[in-house]
Order: structure tokens, then C-alpha cells, then sequence
């Protein structure tokens, strides 16, 4: 009996080993992926005004004129060179389907502060429901002007958490406009993964699990404990004075503080009309160095079009092949500030058990664990529930 306590003790202390030794390994891996943002507001990039510089402008594809070869060529070249890209006559998403999903939004927004964390309380630890100014940048260690309602894809994490007062159609159409959403992100990411397979097979640099793995078929809706996909309606609130914009755009607020994205592809929607214009982009400074990157301005102008972005997980999943890109919104400028800003962004998270595959020199771990992780690198939290505290910021 007391050989077999101590193969038990010697075996537990084993198993403790190693998931630390776990833990610290993907702690390398997140910290380097979480590094550019620390750097941001030290190196003075986060804060740098953009270029009005049409060379630097985001590439524009059009679905409806492109072969289906030619077409993953050009959506390669613009997630690998770029990181951003505007799609136009994509298929699943239309303009009456991103028209119709604004004027909830801007319903949902309209109503009182006070309705708005009744009807749908923020928890942090499911990163679902209202909140108003509680997310905090690395890049600006202030809180970004805007107000989000965050529907996570987990019937627990939006249980109380749809707004009664909206009637039904509010969820219904917001379920509808997720599913389409979803499988837009599934399609750029497949048609990402094959063009990089073709261009490594020509170079005689893909191994058979490359190969083989399916990296869209990974994410899913409302699928418990599961499913980790997102959608961010936000209102980014109009100013009293332009000058009470332009005094906090000097003491470095943004409306959204430059970042990454923490999942594989974002999906985020704009509006046309006067006011709705900052978003921002730049590549990420591991390609060319904080002192020689530049900011682009992002155009909100055209109907219908769809801006996508990659993310730190794809980004992982792919070697750094695909490297995500920094974006921000900024201050707005003389009457754009007497005007609200309306935006929806996707976030195609891989379902939490997902693999994300080490390359030599990684380690691989799931996506539960890559955004845990995240999280606990930019806030410091030293246990799952206080990890999940943080999640009012991701």
C-alpha cells in the first residue's frame, strides 16, 4: 500500500511538472504575441497620426469579376502583405442583411443607459451583454469612447442577456446574421488556407498533417462549452463640443486603442454616412520595426463592403505566415464629432478545443487556452476566474 501512495505522490508530482512546464511554454508563445501591443504606447506608434497616402490604401476584392484561383491569390496576397482587405459582392453577407442588422443596433443603442444594463447585464466571465467604457488598451492605458452590447455564441452566456424590450426579432435577426457571417469568415479562411497549401506544395514545404487539417471546419454557434464566436455591436457616442473631442484626442484617448485581434478572422461591418469614417490600419511592426510603420486610413464609403482582418490565432496557426494587423479608431475631427459612429465586428474565434498545431520550436494548445492566455498577459491574472474578469477588455 505505501509503494502504490508513493507511485500516486510520484505520478501527481509528474503530472504537476509538466503542466507547468506547459504553462510557461505557452507563455512564450502568447508573450510574443502580446508584445506589440505593449509596445505600442512606449514607442509612440499607437498615437501616430496616418498617412494620406492612397499608396497605402487597403486592397478592394471583388467577388463577382474573379475565377476562384485568381480570386485566393489575391485574398492571400492581401492577408500576407497587408492584413486587411475590403471584400464587395461576397456571398452570404448582402447590404440588406448588414442594412437590416444596423437598424437594430442602432435601436438597441438609442435606448437609456439604465435600460440597457437591465435588459442585458455585462459578465465578464462570459463576455456577454451591455457595457459602456470599460475597455482599456495597452496602447493607451485609457478607456475607449464607445459603448458595446457583445453577443457570445453560448446559450449560457446569453441566458437574461437578450433585451425583452426589442421583441423578438432583435434576437432572431441577430442569430440570422450571425450564422451568414460565420460562414463568410469560414469561406476567407479555407480559401487563406488553400492558397498558402499550394504555395508551400510548390516551394516542397508542406508535411502531411498540413496537409490534411481544416482549420474553418474548427469554429461553430451555440455549441456549449464549445463554440467561442462573437459579435460586437458598438456606438461610439457623439461629443458635446469639437473642442471637448479635440482635449481628449490630446490627452491620448482614442475611440478604440490600436490592437490585434485575438482570433482568426474578423468580419466588421461599417456605415456609409458622415461620421462613421476612423478606422485605421497598420502592419504589424514585427514585419518592419515601430520606427518605419505607418498608419493607412480605411475607407467607410462603399455600400455593401465588408472589411476583414486577421488575427493573432490565425496568424499562430499559420507560422506567421499570415501576420494580423494593427487597427485602431481615432479621435474624430472637427463635426465628425458631433456625430455617433455605428460599427459590427465578427470575430471568428476557433471552437475551445481546438488544436492550434505547433510549428518547430511551438507548442501546440488549444484556442481556450490561446485566449485564456491572452488574457492573462495583458491583465495579469493569476486564476481562471480572475483570468475571465478580465474578459470586459478582450
Amino acid at each position: 500500500d505505501n509503494k502504490d501512495a508513493h507511485r500516486q505522490t510520484q505520478t501527481e508530482k509528474e503530472k504537476t511538472k509538466k503542466r507547468k512546464q506547459m504553462s510557461a511554454q505557452n507563455s512564450r508563445i502568447i508573450d510574443q504575441d502580446v508584445d506589440t501591443e505593449s509596445k505600442l504606447l512606449t514607442s509612440g506608434l499607437g498615437l501616430k497620426r496616418a498617412l494620406n497616402d492612397s499608396a497605402r490604401s487597403v486592397p478592394v476584392i471583388d467577388f463577382s469579376n474573379l475565377d476562384s484561383d485568381v480570386l485566393d491569390a489575391k485574398l492571400y496576397d492581401a492577408a500576407s502583405n497587408v492584413g486587411f482587405f475590403a471584400l464587395v459582392n461576397a456571398p452570404f453577407v448582402n447590404k440588406d442583411d448588414i442594412d437590416r442588422q444596423f437598424e437594430f443596433s442602432e435601436k438597441f443603442f438609442a435606448r437609456a443607459k439604465a435600460v440597457k444594463e437591465q435588459e442585458s447585464p455585462y459578465d465578464a466571465k462570459l463576455n456577454s451583454g451591455y457595457e459602456y467604457k470599460l475597455q482599456v488598451r495597452p496602447s493607451t492605458q485609457l478607456k475607449d469612447e464607445k459603448e458595446s452590447f457583445q453577443v457570445t455564441a453560448k446559450e449560457s452566456s446569453m441566458e437574461m442577456r437578450w433585451p425583452k424590450d426589442m421583441g423578438p426579432d432583435f434576437e432572431a435577426n441577430t442569430r440570422e446574421f450571425m450564422g451568414k457571417s460565420l460562414e463568410l469568415a469560414k469561406m476567407v479562411i479555407a480559401r487563406l488556407q488553400r492558397e498558402r497549401r499550394r504555395r508551400r506544395r510548390a516551394q516542397g514545404g508542406e508535411d502531411k498533417e498540413e496537409e490534411e487539417e481544416d482549420i474553418a471546419s474548427k469554429h461553430s454557434l451555440w455549441v456549449e462549452n464549445e463554440s467561442q464566436c462573437t459579435l460586437r455591436m458598438i456606438h461610439y457616442p457623439p461629443f458635446d463640443s469639437v473642442e471637448e473631442a479635440e482635449d481628449q484626442a490630446k490627452m491620448g484617448y482614442m475611440r478604440a486603442g490600436a490592437h490585434t485581434d485575438w482570433c482568426n478572422v474578423t468580419l466588421l461591418y461599417q456605415r456609409t454616412e458622415f461620421g462613421n469614417g476612423g478606422l485605421e490600419c497598420a502592419a504589424n511592426p514585427r514585419r518592419d520595426g515601430f520606427e518605419n510603420t505607418e498608419w493607412a486610413q480605411i475607407d467607410h464609403t462603399n455600400p455593401g463592403a465588408i472589411t476583414v482582418n486577421i488575427g493573432d490565432m490565425l496568424s499562430r496557426w499559420t507560422n506567421g505566415d499570415l501576420l494580423s494587423n494593427l487597427h485602431r479608431v481615432r479621435m474624430p475631427e472637427g463635426e465628425e464629432a458631433l456625430k455617433s459612429r455605428h460599427s459590427m465586428a465578427f470575430f471568428a474565434q476557433a471552437d475551445e478545443s481546438a488544436v492550434i498545431r505547433a510549428y518547430p520550436g511551438q507548442e501546440s494548445l488549444t484556442a481556450k487556452e490561446y485566449i485564456l492566455g491572452r488574457i492573462r498577459s495583458n491583465y495579469g491574472g493569476t486564476t481562471d476566474k480572475a483570468v475571465m474578469a478580465a474578459a470586459a477588455a478582450v
